[in-house]
């Protein structure tokens, strides 16, 4: 105990080291307001102006720190808090009594037992942005809700939960995604029996039917949970990415509906939800986001300038992706294809990347992760129409937003031409709730009325994301947000983020360890349906769900060109730097090499094949080694037949047993590579039956059209999917 003596030296003492505290931090605010922050030099990019000339920032995230409490009030706050635990320190304390039984004074809150608790298990952010549908659902009906990665998944936590929601993906062969990985290990191997005795749960599944283990996790949390003693208080939903899954879960909540059925369960949010209100204002908008972005003429401007309480590491499943990922080095590019034609399409590269600088490895037929990159002429679109371009080689800094007491970086520190390029995606067309926040920028109440209209109307909305039309988010930007005033700080955080692009490995972890090669044909498809576009703008005109003359504004020539394919055929030059990881696959070779293997493939599809053959080659694959027959589809031998030197080599070597090509226009009639298996289907089978193992990779539709014929020869497909006798990647 402190004498009452010695307080008030203690008092100067503490006094002393506040104040330095606060000289610093007064440094450090100067250190902040750079030459390049928007609020010294000017207006924000789209920040609106009053009709005095002034700008505005009260409502826009600008002004968001300028609306904390002045810097001089917090350190009044710190003296006086301070002092008073001087005056603590010389005055006697009651005596707190702790019970000694830590059961009884852990009796569950009332408030716990009416809590749900949402997981969510997610590869590319589908689970988590279901999951966060969800919790609006909840809170708009005042039910306490809580949003949970299973990356943060605890047994003792979990355990104790009332009421649980999981909606979880599949990963590949029936895999947990990265962040369930624990989950999933504790639930069917460490979880003790009746653990989740009193817990009522449900399950959304997501998953994909190319996939024999379809929707695998959503039907493993509901058996082992039931169990381990928790109650399935409501069925559980499928979702199917390879036909439509925003349907699926829109038709599983429906159902109840869920939102009903929460209700009953914690008894309490009865009754009509409460209104949405539509579009939001800005300020609100503004308000809800974690951050302020600043933006400064030099990185270390931005790195002082950025808070402490702003840590790496991202706070969604997407932008957690972002700092999981290597700069790897371009080390070769070339064309594969014997008669390339861009204006066509007609393209396809081989990528060498070299992994020898970083921490990467993989093994044969591996998948590679790679983030692409916008084309330049899209990310300067953006910037004009954001009234940015003055702003993209600007650094920038982050804080957290008023009210938020700390927040994860979206990216690693980067400019604002670096974040448009590679962190947001500024080809799909955004979701309903995006467009939502965005048309709380538009200053025209007519315009926004219009755009409401249309949000609320969900088949109408998803008829422009439909293939039919694929409207694409300029086209969008262009006909429902022209006139938008938004800041860029606020653009920057409610765009969608972009999603890597998984390419299996083409090349072999035993001949080039450090080397990683991709094979990639540029994705192009001519959308000669502009009049089609422009109708379906007409007819939604005429129902108030678009803008006068929204079909004059639309280009006259209409293409879809794939974001990836386009930024690694057209754009990748040797020296470049890509943003990539390695994930496994389930392409892996026989470990018994006098087991016969069968490839099939067409297009890029050959890619894990020609790992396959480089493997061969440097284990020099032959004599005793099970019979390997290639399969392999293009349309003609003297213009895409990609890879053929390395083929004729491996038959010539005697690595490869067998190639069966299929040229589908070099004759009359279409011959494609399903037709070709059909014709050997006799030795199919026989290879199958002593032993060997099918690996198929391409084209969803040639996979389904191969899986077609293997049922014609007899054989059970959905059988060998299961127990990996027949793989694929489609």
């Amino acid at each position: 105990m402190v004498s009452q003596a010695k307080a008030p030296a203690l008092a100067v003492v503490i006094l002393g080291v506040l104040w330095v505290l606060f000289r610093s931090s007064e440094k450090r605010k100067d250190a902040r307001i750079t030459v390049g922050s928007p609020r010294t030099t000017g207006r924000s990019p789209r920040s609106p102006r009053s009709a005095g000339g002034q700008s505005p920032k009260l409502a826009l995230s600008g002004s968001l720190r300028s609306r904390r409490r002045p810097l001089h009030e917090q350190v009044l706050d710190a003296l006086s808090s301070a002092l008073l635990s001087v005056t603590d320190l010389v005055q006697p304390k009651k005596k707190v009594v702790v019970d000694a039984d830590p059961a009884a004074a852990a009796e569950a809150s009332p408030e716990d037992d009416n809590k749900v608790c949402i997981y969510y298990g997610s590869q590319t952010g589908t689970a988590e942005s279901y999951a966060k549908d969800i919790e609006d659902e909840c809170k708009q009906r005042g039910i306490a809700v809580e949003v949970l990665d299973l990356e943060t998944f605890s047994a003792q936590t979990f355990s104790q939960h009332k009421n649980v929601i999981m909606v979880v993906a599949t990963y590949g062969e029936g895999e947990p995604t990265d962040n369930s990985r624990a989950f999933h290990d504790w639930i069917i191997k460490d979880a003790e029996p009746d653990c989740l005795k009193g817990m009522n749960f449900t399950v959304m599944g997501l998953g994909n039917t190319q996939y024999a283990q379809f929707n695998a996790m959503g039907a493993l949390c509901e058996e082992k949970m039931q169990v381990l003693g928790a109650n399935l208080f409501y069925e559980r939903g499928i979702g199917d990415d390879n036909d439509d899954i925003d349907r699926d879960f829109e038709q599983w909540k429906s159902k109840g509906p869920l939102i009903e059925k929460i209700c009953e369960l914690v008894g309490g949010g009865a009754g009509e939800a409460q209104a949405a209100g539509g579009i939001p204002d800005a300020a609100s908008v503004v308000a809800k986001l974690p951050l302020v972005i600043d933006f400064h003429d030099h990185e270390q401007d931005s790195v002082m300038a950025t808070e402490d309480s702003v840590t790496d590491g991202g706070s969604t499943t997407l932008e957690k992706v972002f700092f999981a990922l290597q700069p790897v080095t371009v080390s070769a590019v070339r064309e594969l294809r014997q008669a390339p034609c861009q204006e066509q399409g007609l393209l396809t590269a081989h990528v060498d990347l070299d992994i020898s600088n970083t921490s990467l490895s993989y093994c044969t037929a591996d998948n590679a992760d790679l983030l692409p990159e916008n084309d330049p002429e899209l990310v300067q679109w953006f910037a004009a129409a954001l009234d940015a371009e003055a702003y993209l080689d600007r650094h920038m800094s982050f804080s957290v937003n008023e009210g938020v007491e700390s927040a994860k970086k979206p990216w690693a520190p980067c400019t604002v031409r670096d974040a448009l390029v590679r962190y947001l995606d500024l080809t799909q067309l955004p979701g309903k709730k995006v467009l939502m926040q965005l048309g709380a920028f538009l200053p025209c109440a007519e315009a926004r009325g219009v755009l409401e209209k249309l949000l609320e109307d969900p088949e109408a909305l998803k008829s422009l994301h439909a293939a039919e039309y694929q409207m694409s988010f300029r086209e969008f930007w262009v006909v429902y947000l022209s006139g938008i005033e938004i800041d860029l700080s606020a653009f920057l955080q409610l765009c969608p983020r972009q999603k890597i692009r998984p390419y299996t490995i083409s090349s072999s972890s035993k001949a080039t360890p450090k080397t990683i090669s991709i094979t990639c044909s540029m994705v192009v498809t001519p959308l000669d349906k502009t009049s089609a576009l422009a109708g379906k703008l007409a007819d939604l005109e005429g129902r108030g769900m678009a803008p006068a003359g929204a079909a004059a504004k639309l280009d006259a020539a209409r293409k879809y060109l794939g974001v990836a394919s386009g930024y690694l055929t057209k754009r990748l030059v040797v020296g470049q730097t890509v943003l990539t990881k390695v994930a496994t696959s389930s392409f892996r070779l026989p470990e018994d090499a006098s087991k016969p293997i069968i490839m099939v493939s067409a297009g890029t599809g050959v890619a894990p094949m020609r790992a396959f053959l480089q493997e061969f080659k440097h284990t020099k694959r032959g004599g005793e080694a099970g019979k390997s027959v290639l399969f392999f589809g293009c349309t003609h031998k003297e213009r895409d037949f990609i890879y053929e030197d390395e083929i004729e080599e491996a038959l010539k070597m005697g690595h490869l047993s067998e190639f069966v090509p299929a040229f589908s226009r070099m004759q009359d009639h279409k011959i494609y590579v399903q037709d070709r298996v059909r014709e050997q289907g006799a030795a199919v089978k026989d290879l199958l039956a002593s032993g060997g193992r099918l690996y198929i990779c391409g084209s969803t539709a040639m996979g389904n059209a191969v899986f077609g014929v293997l049922g014609e020869l007899g054989l059970d497909v959905t059988q060998l999917r299961k127990d990996h006798v027949i793989i694929e990647e489609l």
